[in-house]
């Protein structure tokens, strides 16, 4: 049996992102811990409807013992439904590995939504407009 890891890994990349959000004071981020942060940007990362995107130099970011029965409660959920497999819930390593990714999804993507600021406006304004429209797009679903 493998041993189950003890830290999620976030791509070297994402380390950079992380820093410019802190020094930038994007969404609060220097006051939030890196569990919080791999959090927000895993779930940005699931919502965005990439399946698959590699994470190709792996970077310790903090450790699986900070999770909480809620926090744990979003990885599995996010693994059931990426994998459309129950099974996935016997295996926590699988579970890290697809929450892992899908941080890389987010953090890439916020990055590039970062990016595209510099032409005009705040990231947190076009983040609340992305906000309001998937808020419109789930009540719209009822």
């Amino acid at each position: 049996m493998a041993s189950v890891q003890d830290r999620l890994y976030i791509d070297k990349s994402d380390r950079k992102i992380v820093e410019t959000f802190e020094e930038r004071s994007y969404f609060n981020f220097k006051n939030k811990t890196q569990k919080d942060k791999f959090i927000f940007a895993m779930c940005y990362g699931y919502n965005s409807g990439i399946k698959k995107m590699e994470i190709k130099k792996k970077e310790e970011f903090f450790f699986t013992k900070n999770f909480n029965s809620k926090d744990q409660t979003i990885l599995y959920s996010i693994a059931l439904e990426h994998t459309g497999d129950v099974n996935v819930l016997n295996d926590i390593n699988k579970v890290y590995e697809i929450a892992q990714m899908y941080a890389h999804i987010g953090f890439k993507i916020l990055s590039d939504l970062e990016e595209s600021t510099s032409i005009g406006g705040s990231l947190e304004s076009k983040f609340e407009i992305e906000l309001k429209e998937t808020y419109e797009k789930i009540q719209n679903k009822r």
